[in-house]
């Protein structure tokens, strides 16, 4: 005869247990902040002068990422991680594109120089070069 064992669930809102690590409490995180219970009951609140988290498409929070990330696409090469928009940028200016900032595919804005210098810059270098 076959045994069924369940796992007992901890219940939701129920303080750590004494020496764990501190839990960060979703319901109350903010663009400029994310708190936490602590082990032993009380609360910590880490606060930013800049944004720290967005809310995506699907309206949950996540940490925003500003790491570029190499992604070729429309002409630019790299592109922030994560964030409430996307910010695409070229390698160089060789196409006359610069940054590309957007909100979606209808909101947008683009920058680009008018005169287009041809100059070789090494890899892993975002290099635009500036005529007056």
């Amino acid at each position: 005869m076959a045994v069924e064992r369940k796992q007992k669930e901890n219940p939701k809102n129920v303080l750590p247990k004494s020496g764990l690590q501190k839990k960060e409490l979703l319901k109350r995180k903010t663009p400029f902040s994310n708190t936490f219970v602590n082990p032993n009951g009380t609360f910590s609140t880490e606060v930013s002068s800049t944004p720290i988290n967005y809310k995506n498409k699907s309206g949950n929070w996540r940490s925003v990422d500003n790491r570029l990330l190499a992604k070729s696409e429309g002409g630019y090469d790299y592109e922030n991680a994560a964030n409430a928009f996307r910010a695409k940028f070229a390698h160089n200016n060789f196409d006359g594109r610069l940054v590309r900032i957007e909100l979606d595919l209808d909101q947008w804005i683009a920058l680009h120089q008018l005169i287009v210098l041809h100059k070789q810059v090494p890899l892993r270098t975002i290099a635009y070069s500036i005529k007056a």
